[in-house]
């Protein structure tokens, strides 16, 4: 279905609540074929409390900063509008990803925020940043563009569309909805 064009939109959750492990898409294999990986991790970030100090927080409040230069998210950042995710897992190129691909970040965490690899300090909330831990500005949402080969019999489209969420929260802006409550 991909190879002849197909789209798919995934939202894949970090955590598996139930398992108590990281989350498993069953569709890893299939990322990885189009150049994206979901590592076994949950974005972490630091904010200022309400008395000043500093928290270790898991859902963040996204400003348009955050934003990359996509169609999907450039509404959003035109009209300067926030969005929540909780439970973030990151979403990254794959190291072997064929150059011709175009992926590009919907969603970027800033440089200040880790994807904690560690489920016994996430069970005990403890999460702090270690040198295991991945580091730097988190893509949390990318969408990737590929042309159909030639070769390709039937192809639906000219080019495939893959965007891949590593949340489930935005598509419902749940996290917003629950803040709107306080």
């Amino acid at each position: 279905f991909l190879r002849r064009g197909g789209r798919l939109c995934l939202m894949a959750h970090a955590y598996d609540l139930r398992r108590d492990r990281f989350a498993e898409t069953g569709l890893e294999s299939v990322l990885r074929e189009w150049g994206l990986e979901l590592p076994a991790a949950m974005v972490y970030g630091h904010a200022r409390g309400s008395m000043g100090q500093r928290e270790t927080i898991r859902g963040m409040k996204l400003g348009t900063g955050y934003y990359g230069d996509h169609p999907i998210v450039r509404g959003l950042k035109a009209a300067d509008m926030p969005s929540a995710m909780n439970m973030m897992r990151p979403v990254f190129r794959a190291a072997e990803a064929d150059p011709k691909l175009e992926i590009l970040p919907l969603i970027v965490i800033s440089a200040g925020a880790w994807g904690e690899t560690s489920l016994e300090q996430i069970r005990q909330d403890r999460a702090a940043p270690d040198p295991e831990d991945i580091r730097g500005g988190i893509p949390v949402a990318v969408a990737v563009r590929a042309p159909v080969a030639m070769e390709v019999k039937d192809p639906i489209s000219p080019e495939t569309r893959i965007v891949v969420f590593g949340n489930t929260d935005f598509v419902t802006d749940a996290q917003a909805q629950i803040d709107a409550l306080r």
